[in-house]
C-alpha cells in the first residue's frame, strides 16, 4: 500500500529491477503512468529523452518507449533479449479507451516470458472497472505485477501494488514462521512512504473490497451498461446533429473526442 498511484508504479519498477538484476524498462506511447520522472520518457530516432523540463536525461536512459499494439513493439523486446526488466503497460490506455489490443497482450505476455522480464500491468485508472478481476480477468492474461488506485480508495489517495511472491518479497523479505529457525530471506529494496498503510486509508480500502466481493461482476456489469447507455446515446445525438464529437469508453471509463473514431 503506497501514498498514490504514481509512487506504487515507482517501487514496482524498482521490485523489478531488484529481482532480475536488470536495468531497461519498455513503456508504451499514449499511455500514462504518473508523474515519477522515471516514466516521463519518450523516444525517437535518436534515442529517449525526457517529456518534461526539469527531469534529467539519467532518469530516463534506461527507458524504451515503444507504440502499443504494434508487431515491431514486440520484435523490439525480444531483440532487447536479457535486457529488460521489465514491461510497463496500460491495458487499456485511458488516453485511448477504444483500443483494446487483445491479441497483442497475449503475445506481450509470451515474450515476456520468455526472456525472463516481469509484465506489470498499470490499473490505476482502469482496476475494478471492467470486472473484480480487472484487465487480467477480462483478456485472460496474468501480469507478473499489477498496480492500482482511485477508485479502490474509495475517495483517499492510495497506490496498491499486487502481485506474486517472487517480486513482492523483496518489500518485506519474504514468509516466515515464527519460533523456529525460519526468517525473511528473500532480497529487499527500499519501500516506505508518510501515509504508506495508513489506518484510515486501509479501512476505506477494506470496505470498498468487501462491496465488491458481495456484490460480485454485476456491480461493474450494471455500471458499464449504464456508461454505454449514456455514450450511445450521446453519440447518436451528435451523428445525427452533426457535431463533430464521440464518446469513446472502456467499462466505465469514457473520454470526449473531437477526432470521430
Amino acid at each position: 500500500f503506497c501514498n498514490t498511484g504514481s509512487e506504487a508504479v515507482m517501487v514496482a519498477l524498482r521490485l523489478a529491477r531488484t529481482i532480475t538484476k536488470r536495468k531497461k524498462i519498455v513503456l508504451f506511447a499514449s499511455s500514462f503512468h504518473g508523474n515519477y520522472d522515471g516514466v516521463l520518457a519518450q523516444t525517437d530516432e535518436h534515442g529517449t529523452f525526457p517529456v518534461a523540463p526539469g527531469t534529467m536525461d539519467g532518469m530516463v536512459e534506461d527507458v524504451v518507449v515503444l507504440d502499443y499494439g504494434s508487431p515491431e513493439a514486440l520484435e523490439t523486446i525480444n531483440s532487447l533479449g536479457d535486457e529488460v526488466a521489465a514491461v510497463l503497460v496500460e491495458p487499456v490506455q485511458s488516453r485511448r479507451p477504444w483500443f483494446q489490443p487483445e491479441e497483442f497482450l497475449r503475445k506481450l505476455r509470451k515474450v515476456t516470458q520468455e526472456k525472463g522480464s516481469a509484465l506489470i500491468f498499470d490499473e490505476i485508472v482502469t482496476g475494478f472497472r471492467i470486472h473484480p478481476g480487472g484487465a487480467q480477468a477480462y483478456f485472460g492474461v496474468k501480469a507478473d505485477i499489477v498496480t492500482y488506485g482511485k477508485i479502490i480508495g474509495g475517495g483517499m489517495p492510495i497506490g496498491i501494488v499486487a502481485g506474486g511472491n517472487k517480486y513482492l518479497d523483496a518489500v518485506d523479505g519474504g514468509l516466515w514462521n515464527y519460533g523456529d529457525e525460519s526468517y525473511p530471506d528473500s532480497e529487499i529494496t527500499f519501500f516506505a512512504g508518510t501515509f504508506c498503510k495508513h489506518p484510515l486509508t486501509l479501512s476505506v480500502v477494506y470496505a470498498v473490497l468487501k462491496r465488491m466481493k458481495e456484490e460480485g461482476p454485476g456491480l461493474q456489469e450494471r455500471v458499464n451498461r449504464l456508461t454505454q447507455y449514456f455514450a450511445d446515446t450521446l453519440n447518436a445525438y451528435f451523428e445525427k446533429h452533426s457535431v463533430p464529437l464521440k464518446i469513446n469508453y472502456f467499462a466505465s471509463q469514457f473520454k470526449i473526442d473531437t477526432e470521430v473514431r
